[in-house]
């Protein structure tokens, strides 16, 4: 029998990690994550991706196991028996009451303190049902329901760590994933030293804030361009103007506004975790009288009520690498519509998607397939990405045309429809063009504009995307290429016209 199988054996049996003859502490000063890491060896008990910290006590109930034990230890303190934990003073200090893993923190305790022992047995009883019932339904998929279970088991006992654990993991499995930063970020309050929590509180932000934001933030060229468009909007229309900043992000735009003295600015962003951030960013440069940070989307803002009139100038940056991607279009629209004064500056005013056409043989191999291993898979083409992003020159790729414009949007018009047209390109080079490298000039302000150009942009926040053809087409120096090009209002059209592949 394995360590680990031993280790499963007795706790079934007698609910302790200790023989009749072993001297060491009891289960309850342990941490979990020594406990998860005895218990890896068995197959059955295996910890699986984002499962439950207590899924797999479905199989061994552990649960039970850990919370009647650590019931039976609170019993013997209570009836003047040794205390458990003194017994192990002379190893080091690691079951603290703050260092306890979410099993020193079990209810049984927090219940007797009530002085209603018969009840708190049936509080506990009672517990240790719906954390098992809910690891269950996680485990079978019924995800609302585990919740349910788990926020019964939070009420009976708010500070329990592996309920709190069990909740957040289940509230972000079923797309509530602020609910479970909040749960999460509350575990870390009660014992700081839960590296499992800490590891999923960090893999739950970077799903939900996306990577490129540290980036773009450190991007100067783009930042010194708002900026510098945000001042001429300031000093144009007063600094009593009022600034509505939609996607707010980090706050950046609206700290730019108020640096260049505006005083009535709101921040609007959607997303909670980022607008807190956004809250305490402002509020650390000394900014938070001037600027009203809101945890809304822009979808929500009222007139009367979030905004004191229609704004004067309006600031946005959730223009994406494909120019489209971010609901640019609807965003823009709904707040000359609801939110915007008749005339309102507009920063960027407007943003053009341009292009060229490129060979490369290391994006064809992420664009298409043929024969691999000798086998013929070329139907799979079907099926590769009709967009891929693209680094600069720093992904080898060769210019077959001169720059070309796709798609230039007006942002300061209130209403765009879908555009679809049909546009030539002539070809400068020989060679088997793959796609188009396309990028984006944004006019922030009269003089005043920012590009990603390939040849010109190599460490800021945007990259160029190659918008792939459906397989590479042989091109030479002087023909005119045929192009299909527009956008249906949330993404870049740039496909190939049927006239190009009859060549």
């Amino acid at each position: 029998m394995s360590h680990s199988d031993d280790v499963r054996a007795r706790l079934l049996r007698d609910g302790s990690l200790i023989g009749p003859g072993d001297h060491s502490s009891p289960l309850a000063t342990v941490r979990l994550r020594r406990l998860c890491f005895l218990c890896t060896g068995s197959s059955d008990v295996v910890l699986r991706g984002r499962k439950l910290v207590g899924a797999f006590c479905n199989i061994d109930r552990l649960l039970l196991v850990l919370a009647h034990m650590h019931d039976q230890e609170r019993r013997t303190r209570a009836q003047g028996g040794q205390d458990l934990t003194s017994r192990s003073a002379n190893t080091p200090d690691r079951g603290s009451a703050q260092s306890q893993t979410a099993v020193a923190s079990t209810p049984s305790d927090l219940l007797r303190s009530e002085g209603n022992a018969g009840r708190a047995d049936g509080d506990l009883q009672h517990l240790d049902a719906l954390i098992e019932k809910g690891a269950l339904l996680h485990r079978l998929g019924k995800t609302e329901e585990a919740i349910a279970h788990f926020d019964a088991a939070r009420r009976i006992a708010p500070d329990h760590e592996l309920v709190l654990t069990n909740l957040a993991i289940a509230l972000a499995d079923s797309g509530q994933r602020h609910d479970a930063v909040v749960a999460f970020r509350k575990i870390l309050k009660l014992n700081p030293e839960n590296e499992y929590v800490r590891h999923q509180l960090r893999r739950l932000i970077s799903i939900i804030v996306p990577f490129w934001h540290a980036r773009m933030l450190n991007d100067t060229t783009r930042n010194d361009a708002f900026e510098r468009a945000i001042q001429a909007a300031v000093a144009r229309e007063g600094r009593h103007a009022r600034i509505l900043d939609i996607g707010a992000g980090s706050g950046l735009l609206s700290m730019m506004a108020a640096r260049a003295g505006a005083a009535n600015i709101v921040a609007c962003e959607g997303v909670p975790i980022i607008a807190e951030a956004a809250e305490r960013i402002v509020a650390l440069n000394g900014l938070d009288r001037a600027i009203r940070v809101i945890n809304k989307a822009s979808s929500d803002l009222t007139v009367g009520k979030d905004l004191e009139g229609r704004a004067d100038i309006l600031v946005s940056e959730i223009i994406s690498s494909d120019l489209l991607a971010e609901n640019v279009l609807d965003t823009f629209q709904d707040a000359h519509l609801r939110l915007l004064r008749e005339g309102a500056t507009v920063i960027p005013r407007a943003a053009t998607a341009v292009g060229c056409l490129v060979e490369s043989e290391v994006l064809d191999k992420y664009a298409a397939v043929s024969v691999v291993s000798g086998f013929d898979v070329s139907p799979f083409t079907e099926l590769t990405p009709s967009r891929l992003p693209v680094h600069g020159i720093m992904t080898s790729w060769r210019r077959l045309s001169d720059d070309f414009d796709l798609v230039r949007i007006d942002l300061t018009e209130s209403k765009h429809l879908a555009v679809i047209q049909e546009r030539a390109v002539t070809v400068r080079e020989d060679g088997q063009a793959v796609g188009v490298v396309q990028w984006i000039n944004l006019d922030l302000a009269e003089g005043i504009s920012f590009s990603n150009h390939p040849d010109r942009y190599f460490d800021g926040g945007w990259l160029q995307v190659l918008h792939t053809f459906p397989r590479p087409i042989s091109v030479v120096k002087g023909q005119e290429l045929d192009l299909t090009v527009g956008h249906d209002r949330v993404s870049l059209i740039v496909l190939p016209s049927s006239r190009s592949f009859a060549r």
